[in-house]
């Protein structure tokens, strides 16, 4: 789990980072190496847009869009933490750690609070079939069971926030190389967008909950993967869930939860 504050000292990690940004980049983000080039402008990994991103800045690892990240973009932080929604000190963390920087040693505080787990931020609901058949309606041709295949349960997020900003929601679990999830992605049942957050997030289909690495969602479970002689990689959720009732024998989907161009990083 990413911690919520800060192992490493900004400064000696940026230094050290000068002038390894798309290294850097590529491992933590698994942004295709192609986009991180000053010489034109390339597709957004975040909106899309064709023409809307370049690095601005290699040696600082700073980069922009013209439409979702023209602000408040001067570093390969800033970066970081548009395209996995991470804070400043996440990125100082998971930057320091790959690039070997000395941890700085802390006083233990006692009124300092741990970083809260993936699930101490969900209310998980119980088992409800008729539940994973509305949502899969806002997305066909997606089926509840398909859903109910790839580990989906229904939860209510975030956990401890006022009723009048809690979201009922369908969860997809996310896996590396243990039985425990190392990510969720939320959607929201009814449907619709998740709003902003002020100061915060923009509106987005989905919510990645707070400290989720990128993983894999195994559409009939991780058996059913190691089992298959050929599996497809979709782009999203919605996409693996399509396909996977028509499925051939030998055959297995799956997807990652942090953008199509993050597979990279999760071997």
């Amino acid at each position: 789990m990413i911690q919520a504050f800060s192992n490493y000292d900004k400064e000696e990690v940026r230094v050290k980072a000068k002038g390894r940004w798309p290294e850097i980049i590529i491992h933590l983000a698994g942004i295709d190496p192609e986009l991180l080039d000053d010489t034109k402008e390339h597709p957004c990994p975040k909106c899309g847009g064709t023409t809307r991103f370049r690095m601005i800045n290699i040696l600082e690892g700073a980069g922009r869009c013209n439409q979702c990240f023209s602000e408040k973009c001067g570093d390969g932080f800033a970066l970081l933490c548009w395209l996995l929604d991470w804070t400043f000190d996440e990125a100082v963390n998971q930057v320091g750690e790959y690039i070997n920087a000395t941890p700085v040693k802390k006083n233990k505080s006692k009124s300092a609070k741990p970083a809260p787990g993936l699930t101490d931020q969900i209310e998980f609901l119980a088992p409800d079939r008729e539940q994973f058949d509305v949502w899969a309606a806002h997305k066909p041709p997606v089926t509840g069971a398909a859903a109910k295949a790839a580990g989906a349960r229904l939860c209510i997020w975030p956990k401890n926030a006022p009723q009048s900003k809690r979201f009922a929601c369908i969860g997809f679990p996310a896996y590396r190389d243990s039985d425990e999830p190392v990510g969720w992605i939320l959607y929201r049942l009814d449907g619709q967008n998740f709003p902003a957050i002020p100061g915060g997030l923009k509106e987005r289909k989905t919510h990645n909950v707070r400290g989720s690495r990128d993983g894999w969602v195994f559409v009939g479970g991780r058996s059913q993967i190691e089992a298959a002689h050929t599996i497809v990689k979709m782009e999203g959720i919605p996409d693996a869930l399509s396909i996977f009732p028509y499925l051939p024998d030998g055959y297995a989907v799956t997807t990652n939860i942090c953008g199509a161009k993050g597979a990279a990083k999760c071997l």
